[in-house]
Order: C-alpha cells, then sequence, then structure tokens
C-alpha cells in the first residue's frame, strides 16, 4: 500500500506535467488556481470536491447530494491531499495533471475523475446540476453514495441565485428527530434547512433539503 502510494506520487509530480495556471487554453476563471488557494473542483462525474472551512472538504455528487466528508491532510502548489475518517480512504486533487485520484482502505490507489474546471476563494455553492464532460476511473467504493466511477455526458442547466441541495443526516426517524439533524447540518454547512426532508434507504439514510444563498 505504502509502495502504491509513493508511486502515485511520483507520476504526480512527473517533469513536464504544465500547471494549469500556465497554460494557454485554461479558462479564465482558472488562471492562478492552484494546489495552494483551490477551493472547489468540479470534475468529470458531475459532482464536486469543495473546501467548507479549516481543514473540511465535502464531496457533492451530481444531484447536488453531500456524499462525503474529507479533512485536509496537506496541500502545495500542485496539489490537495484528504483523508476521509469515516471509511478509511484518500484522494488526491491534482490541479498539473488534472486528474482526481484516491486509494480506499484496503485497496491501490485509482484514477477516480478528470478536473473539468475548479475555483479559488469561492464556497458553499459548487453543484451546478450538471455532469461534467470525459471520462472518470471506474469502481464502486461503498458507504453513503460511493459509486466513483466517472459518469460522462453533459445534462447542461445551471443554478439560480438560491442553491437547494438534498444533505444526506443518516437516518431520521421523525420530525422532531428531523427538526434536529437537519437544523444542526444546515448550521454546520452555513445554508437554511427549508423544512423538508425524506427517508432514502429506510433505517439508515435520509436527506435534509437545505438553501444556500
Amino acid at each position: 500500500m505504502i509502495a502504491s502510494i509513493a508511486a502515485l506520487a511520483i507520476a504526480f509530480s512527473a517533469p513536464g506535467a504544465a500547471a494549469l495556471a500556465d497554460s494557454p487554453s485554461a479558462p479564465a476563471a482558472q488562471r492562478g488556481v492552484n494546489g495552494n488557494n483551490v477551493t472547489r473542483v468540479f470534475h468529470s462525474g458531475g459532482g464536486s470536491f469543495e473546501h467548507t472551512e479549516g481543514g473540511r472538504w465535502v464531496e457533492f455528487a451530481d444531484d447536488g447530494t453531500l456524499i462525503h466528508e474529507f479533512n485536509e491532510e496537506r496541500r502545495d502548489a500542485s496539489r490537495v491531499s484528504l483523508f476521509d475518517v469515516a471509511r478509511g480512504a484518500r484522494v488526491w486533487i491534482n490541479l498539473r495533471t488534472r486528474e482526481i485520484s484516491g486509494a480506499p482502505a484496503y485497496g491501490r490507489p485509482r484514477l477516480l475523475y478528470r478536473i473539468v474546471e475548479t475555483d479559488a476563494g469561492r464556497r458553499g455553492r459548487g453543484w451546478r446540476g450538471r455532469r461534467g464532460q470525459g471520462d472518470g476511473g471506474g469502481g464502486n467504493w461503498g458507504g453513503n453514495g460511493g459509486n466513483w466511477g466517472g459518469n460522462g455526458g453533459n445534462n447542461g442547466g445551471g443554478w439560480g441565485r438560491d442553491d437547494i441541495r438534498n444533505i444526506e443526516v443518516g437516518p431520521i426517524w421523525n420530525q422532531n428527530d428531523a427538526q434536529g439533524k437537519c437544523t444542526n447540518k444546515a448550521r454546520e454547512m452555513r445554508g437554511e434547512w427549508t423544512g423538508q426532508w425524506r427517508t432514502t434507504v429506510q433505517g439508515r439514510m435520509s436527506v435534509c433539503e437545505i438553501r444556500f444563498r
């Protein structure tokens, strides 16, 4: 496992990989974005990885559902390294190669997605109701919303002034339980609970509808 991660790190720093900030074809919004200042990364699976506050990151699926949470381990000009405490999984967001790779707790690193867009200094409104273009790696890592394969395609769309997302909070048993869990999750995500919630997996998972302004 250690050797595999070391090999991946060497590949990430291979000579000849052009920095995103130096690429003449990079969109204007992405120029100057690197591992030291990146806060949102949209990928070929249609979702995004977003820095929320402190050393915390979250991953959103292509429908805006929060599916994973991470602690930032380290970052430099080339990439950001993340760790999912709940699953023991690691993710590397490489701004030079425009790739997102990861390794489960007991598995080898592999390509997950291609980076399609990045932001620096913006937080909390990353989901755009679309799938990215390009290909990603495959593989279901399990867990909540754990399919990390690349979906490809393009559904178009966009998002308006208010961004409403379904955020997973674990099982909700009744309205009183929803009041506490959804309110707390909205406060944690710096959003506002709309009062709506629903169960997605009976006895295991529910989502709260949270608005981000």
